[in-house]
C-alpha cells in the first residue's frame, strides 16, 4: 500500500523532473545565444579593426611582432566597448629567424595591424 507521504514524494519529484528538464531546454537556449551575440560581436571587431586569426600585429610598447592565435571577445562584453577600444589578442611572436614562436603571449589592447 503506497502511503500519502509516498504519494507526495512522487509529486514532488515528477515536478522536479519536468522543470530540470525545461531548465536544461533554456540552458541550451541560452549557450545558443551566447553563441550568437559572440559571433556577431567578432564580426564587427573584424570589421572595425581589420583583425582575425592569423593577422600579424605590432605590440605598440615593444614593437614585437606576433601572428594572432586568439581574439578574446565574449558575450558578456558590451557592443560598444568591442567597437571604441581594440580587442585583447593573444599571439606567436615573431623570433629572430623570422618565424613564430610556439609560445602564445597576451598583448592585451597594445596593438595596431601591420597591413600586408
Amino acid at each position: 500500500m503506497i502511503t500519502k507521504d509516498e504519494i507526495l514524494m512522487n509529486i514532488y519529484r515528477n515536478r522536479c523532473i519536468e522543470l530540470q528538464k525545461e531548465k536544461n531546454g533554456y540552458s541550451a537556449k541560452m549557450l545558443e545565444l551566447s553563441r550568437q551575440i559572440t559571433d556577431i560581436k567578432f564580426n564587427a571587431v573584424r570589421e572595425k579593426w581589420g583583425v582575425e586569426i592569423g593577422s600579424i600585429v605590432k605590440e605598440k610598447s615593444s614593437g614585437k611582432l606576433y601572428k594572432l592565435s586568439n581574439i578574446r571577445v565574449t558575450s558578456s562584453d558590451a557592443f560598444d566597448h568591442v567597437l571604441q577600444f581594440p580587442p585583447w589578442v593573444v599571439g606567436f611572436p615573431m623570433k629572430k629567424d623570422g618565424k613564430y614562436s610556439t609560445t602564445k603571449r597576451n598583448i592585451y589592447g597594445d596593438w595596431e595591424l601591420l597591413k600586408e
